[in-house]
């Protein structure tokens, strides 16, 4: 089961949550603009020196452009680089499979809104160009994630059955809920920001919050044996 913890926005956070264990520690770029610029990469890059082997550094965001997200990879070298599947269609699988073939070495993962039966088929076309679906909730004006709130997860069973590739679940999980939706799900790891965050700062990590989370979710995956 991989335990993935977002919002890593400190040092000593990333350093926190990669000392309690957890496979995935992220963090996200450019979000207010859309776009990451140099300073964003070197920002991430500075970060991403608190986590620890073996966890691994995710880093999300919403840019589109090719360029800049080979210039962000070739900066901070991420492990694992977490794009958005878009309503515009503008990050589709070809998309992906280009970025494929310009980052040899890093993994990537793709976002898919959970707003409907289409979720299935959407995640399903990841298959062959990426290494991991997350699945999250829908919010409001064609935005998704970082809600808070859970989605259908009757929708992210039917996805996490039909995709070749591993499917996280994400989307308003947190230390009583996450062992729930192991065992409804059955994904093959569980994402969590808002709720392993202090209630009156998103921003910075909960240390009980993130341990029971982990532990919550280790407890659930080591009953069912995933």
């Amino acid at each position: 089961m991989i335990i993935q913890i977002y919002g890593i926005s400190t040092a000593e956070d990333g350093a926190m949550v990669s000392g309690m264990g957890a496979e995935h520690v992220g963090l996200a770029a450019g979000m207010r603009t859309g776009m990451v610029d140099e300073a964003e990469c070197e920002r991430v890059r500075d970060l991403f020196a608190a986590i620890v082997s073996p966890s691994k550094r995710l880093v999300l965001t919403h840019d589109a452009d090719v360029a800049r997200l080979v210039r962000l990879v070739e900066v901070a070298r991420p492990d694992i680089l977490h794009i958005k599947y878009n309503y515009e269609g503008t990050m589709g699988p070809d998309k992906v499979a280009e970025l494929r073939r310009l980052l040899p070495g890093t993994s990537l993962m793709v976002s898919v809104p959970v707003d409907g039966p289409e979720a299935v088929d959407i995640s399903r076309s990841y298959d062959d160009v990426a290494d991991y679906v997350m699945l999250d909730s829908p919010g409001q004006s064609g935005h998704y994630g970082a809600t808070g709130a859970i989605h259908d997860w009757s929708i992210s069973r039917r996805v996490v059955e039909a995709c070749s590739i591993p499917v996280l679940l994400a989307g308003g999980l947190g230390p009583d809920n996450v062992a729930e939706s192991i065992r409804r799900v059955h994904p093959a790891g569980v994402d969590s920001m808002t709720h392993t965050s202090y209630a009156d700062n998103r921003f910075r990590k909960d240390p009980a919050r993130v341990r029971r989370f982990i532990e919550e979710a280790r407890a659930a995956a080591a009953e069912l044996g995933l």
